[in-house]
């Protein structure tokens, strides 16, 4: 189950994103591209990050799906959410993790680890 196991995390870009991070809201349709996924074990956000709809991912991982610092990308576990991408912070680099707050996680239906 992709929930234990991890996630599937795709670059895709649209016009809006609701802050709320509620996928009943982010047009899915309108994807203009969808072109990597790659599988990242899940971890709690740290503080500083509740509460403000992003995830953070190391550098190889932004690389292989081709996206910088504040673009969206589509969280799959047994739903679908929209995330805003930010950099990883050092001690995670390398580790293929994600780290997302409560919200996300329970919106994307994973859990950590």
């Amino acid at each position: 189950m992709k929930a234990k196991n991890g996630l599937n995390l795709e670059k895709f870009k649209f016009h809006i994103f609701n802050a709320i991070c509620d996928s009943s809201s982010l047009p899915l349709k309108g994807r203009a591209e969808m072109n990597s996924k790659i599988k990242l074990r899940v971890e709690e956000a740290r503080q500083i990050d509740f509460g403000r709809c992003i995830v953070r991912i190391d550098m190889k991982s932004m690389k292989e799906l081709d996206v910088s610092s504040g673009d969206t990308v589509l969280i799959t576990g047994s739903k679908q959410i929209g995330a805003i991408v930010m950099p990883a912070y050092r001690s995670d680099e390398g580790k293929g993790i994600i780290r997302m707050d409560g919200l996300l996680r329970k919106n994307a239906g994973v859990s950590i680890g």
